[in-house]
Parts: structure tokens; C-alpha cells; sequence
């Protein structure tokens, strides 16, 4: 399990069986908030995915 940079920071990926998925990212401090849709065709689509994932998140 991975930890976001500040506990303000919220992520969630949701993926689904149809080949698409869905990136929110948000802060709850100032409210900003990004929707990232990912049409996943081939396994690097769901790899670049997961690395947008991973870079809201601390190593």
C-alpha cells in the first residue's frame, strides 16, 4: 500500500471490465480536483495508467 504526499491529497482508480478507467485525484485542503480517463487497449495503456497512479504517491 502506498501513502499519498500529504494526507489532504485523495486518489482512486477505477477500472473496468470494458477496458476503461478513471483517475481522480483531489485535495481536500483547496477543493482542486482532476478526472483522468484512460482508454486501456493494450497492457502498456494499464501500465502508463498505474504510473499516473504512482506519482501521487511517495516511493
Amino acid at each position: 500500500m502506498g501513502h499519498l504526499r500529504e494526507p489532504s491529497e485523495q486518489a482512486q482508480l477505477t477500472v473496468w471490465t470494458s477496458g476503461e478507467a478513471e483517475l481522480d485525484t483531489g485535495d481536500l485542503t483547496t477543493g482542486a480536483s482532476t478526472s483522468t480517463h484512460y482508454e486501456l487497449a493494450t497492457p502498456q495503456d494499464f501500465t502508463s495508467c498505474l504510473d499516473d497512479l504512482a506519482k501521487h504517491l511517495n516511493p
